[in-house]
């Protein structure tokens, strides 16, 4: 994408220069990234403190807000305190959030998802069954998994891990995969409806599109048109991509969320990524949110090291916005507004995303603006995911502790009876 590299009165003129996403304008190029909180109620509304949330997010300056995670069907939600799509029942609740946002002046963006083999259900959907090999894996990445927390939690961690796995031993069915194509775009009709300006279909972070692309989840064989070869692993996703846009005005746009490395055996990597956006792209996707890692592989000591460094993700988006001709949005460790100002200047990507560093610190942009008072980095600290993991709600250690506590007593409410 060109750049546009008009001066203007701010000290990063590249990152607040305007650029056109999916035929809408946005002022700069920051966008609020979809990171989940696990803050919806137990019907699948958004709660108050989640509103409040992207309320804040819109105001804070970026120029797009997606809203993270929300399950498209019954048993696609990774968390009970999961935002729903899945029926018309919660229509309200997503109108009040587009709304909120669009009041502060971002664009209002949804993202849908289905969790697949990481879904809280008895019945978890994937492509195809577990197998030894992968078993082990499976089993090795549990030890990392546990060690990232207190051992008073590990024993229950545990217990229901390995029912998880125990429940992979079916694969999805054709009439699974039509099931989940149409509650893909019944749950972006929705989005449409309750006033978002555009959808974004999540398939990063090991979850049910990630699955049927990756040669580690997807062991279906090329004569099913599902697996095998690449052609046969990128026709679930696409296909869901078609259902979804088939059913949405023409103009309405359809962004994704595209993982470029899962680290784990027989994983996607960057050449099959990189196959993938330009079909992507082919299918009139607006944009492209770059993302690495499943929950199988950002747990290890090894990955943990390389999502500490700084801007981990710039190689491989530069390659990622050279590859399409459609916005990229890089995110991974981007904490200082000269960083993402270079990001953007060098070409490496067109869009900003802020995940935890504009939750760690509200005032990100307004200060980036400013220059008149010091950012308050994420230290990576995550005691946000630990607290997601477990279900207790996000929460950040850096924000101060009248409001920790406060996010501590607004999650417990979230369990209790409403009437």
């Amino acid at each position: 994408m060109k750049q546009n590299n008009k001066k203007n009165k701010f000290s990063y003129p590249y990152l607040f220069s305007p650029i056109t996403v999916g035929g809408y304008h946005m002022a700069n190029r920051l966008v609020a990234l979809p990171v989940h909180t696990g803050f919806a109620q137990t019907n699948g509304n958004p709660s108050p403190w989640m509103e409040a949330l992207y309320s804040r997010l819109a105001a804070s300056g970026v120029g797009m807000v997606v809203v993270a995670n929300a399950a498209v069907s019954h048993d696609g939600a990774v968390s009970r305190f999961n935002l729903m799509a899945d029926r018309d029942e919660l229509l309200p609740g997503l109108t009040r959030l587009a709304e909120k946002i669009k009041q502060n002046g971002a664009i209002a963006c949804l993202q849908l998802n289905h969790a697949g083999r990481f879904a809280k259900t008895k019945r978890p959907l994937l492509p195809s069954p577990i197998i030894s090999t992968n078993l082990f894996f499976n089993m090795e990445s549990l030890k990392y998994f546990l060690h990232f927390f207190p051992f008073e939690k590990r024993f229950k961690l545990t217990r229901a891990f390995i029912r998880q796995i125990a429940n992979w031993r079916h694969a999805m069915t054709a009439e699974d995969r039509e099931r989940v194509m149409n509650d893909f775009a019944n749950a972006a009709v929705r989005a449409y409806e309750a006033g978002f300006d555009m959808v974004e279909l999540h398939g990063a972070n090991g979850y049910l599109l990630c699955q049927y692309l990756s040669l580690f989840t997807n062991k279906l064989k090329s004569d099913s048109g599902f697996g095998g070869n690449f052609q046969g692993r990128v026709a679930f996703p696409l296909e869901v991509v078609k259902s979804v846009k088939k059913r949405l005005p023409e103009n309405f746009p359809v962004g994704f969320r595209l993982i470029l490395r899962e680290w784990v055996p027989d994983g996607i990597n960057l050449p099959e990524a990189l196959a993938f956006a330009s079909l992507l792209e082919n299918e009139g996707v607006a944009y492209l949110s770059a993302s690495v890692g499943t929950y199988n592989s950002i747990l290890s000591p090894e990955i943990l090291k390389k999502m500490d460094k700084p801007i981990y993700l710039d190689a491989d988006v530069k390659k990622l916005t050279a590859k399409v001709n459609i916005p990229t949005i890089i995110s991974g460790r981007i904490t200082t507004p000269s960083q993402a100002e270079a990001l953007i200047r060098q070409g490496t990507s067109d869009l900003i995303g802020l995940g935890r560093s504009l939750r760690t610190d509200p005032e990100w942009v307004v200060k980036a603006k400013t220059s008149c008072e010091k950012i308050i980095r994420c230290t990576n600290c995550n005691q946000c995911l630990k607290r997601v993991i477990l279900e207790k709600g996000f929460n950040c250690r850096l924000w101060p502790k009248s409001y920790q506590e406060k996010t501590v007593l607004e999650h417990k409410m979230l369990t209790r009876n409403r009437k």
